[in-house]
């Protein structure tokens, strides 16, 4: 992962902002999401607005805005990614599979979308997909802003408010829902896997 705390060393005023910014947006896509972490960075701007090197009402307004504007972005990639999927082979078992994810993302585009920015793996994938899906674009943003927005605010204010002690909480938590969710996925995966073949002897 990149230490955050050496890349914003010695940078100070306006050009904070617009390295918290970039950063942000940089969380939302392959392969920079999956190296910067996204809650330390939060707690870490918290922390810098609790010590008077930012302003709090400031650099909430500058993260949450990259963070709302940036799965947009992602969402508006994955439109056109479409186009190259539908071009694949009919027959490929790329195309099929991401067939199928994008019909799950149509039936659960509102979670996927509030949540997806708490898992790096998800957070740079999940609004490239529901783009691609065509999900409506009105109810992505509505959902995606909601839970871009609580998931920074809450670290940047935990940050503020118990410095240090949070930020040792926010490593903790991105790893703490990845181990929740592998097993899940794989339990999924390997159920899908196994009732293939079944249906298939039922259909004969």
């Amino acid at each position: 992962m990149v230490d955050i705390t050496a890349v914003l060393d010695g940078v100070h005023g306006p050009v904070l902002y617009a390295v918290f910014a970039a950063l942000t947006l940089l969380l939302f896509w392959i392969p920079t999401g999956m190296i910067i972490p996204g809650e330390p960075f939060f707690v870490l701007a918290g922390i810098l607005a609790a010590s008077g090197q930012v302003s709090l009402p400031l650099v909430l307004i500058v993260i949450i805005a990259s963070a709302i504007v940036s799965p947009i972005g992602a969402y508006a990639a994955g439109r056109r990614f479409d186009g190259w999927i539908s071009s694949r082979p009919a027959d490929s078992k790329f195309r099929r599979l991401l067939t199928k994810g994008e019909a799950a993302l149509r039936r659960h585009g509102a979670p996927a979308a509030a949540f997806a920015c708490w898992i790096p793996f998800l957070r740079t994938t999940i609004p490239l997909m529901i783009g691609a899906s065509r999900y409506s674009f009105a109810r992505f943003v509505a959902f995606s802003a909601t839970g871009t927005t609580l998931w920074s605010a809450l670290f940047i204010i935990g940050g503020y408010f118990a410095g240090p002690f949070f930020q040792k909480f926010a490593i903790y938590v991105g790893m703490g829902l990845l181990i929740l969710l592998v097993p899940l996925i794989l339990f999924k995966l390997i159920r899908r896997i196994v009732r293939g073949p079944a249906a298939k002897q039922t259909a004969q």
